[in-house]
């Protein structure tokens, strides 16, 4: 959130073949709450638990798609 310096917009960056992008999750959180070194959400509340979650399910669906794209590419 540009304007609010307590709010933050999660993104995560991808880099495949050196090329790096950055991909907004859609989720905001409280910027106090985020930790840097986890890359999640701290915290052992049902909000926290749902969006590192989320969060989790993310990152394992662009695994398998990079792992896909990857054997396709190797299989030609």
């Amino acid at each position: 959130m540009k304007n609010n310096p307590e709010m933050s917009t999660i993104y995560m960056r991808i880099t495949v073949g050196g090329k790096r992008n950055e991909i907004s999750t859609g989720q905001i959180v409280k910027t106090l709450h985020w930790n840097i070194k986890l890359g999640k959400i701290s915290g052992n509340n049902p909000q926290s638990k749902q969006l590192n979650g989320f969060l989790e399910g993310v990152c394992a669906k662009l695994f398998k798609c990079y792992r896909e794209k990857t054997y396709t590419c190797r299989s030609l």
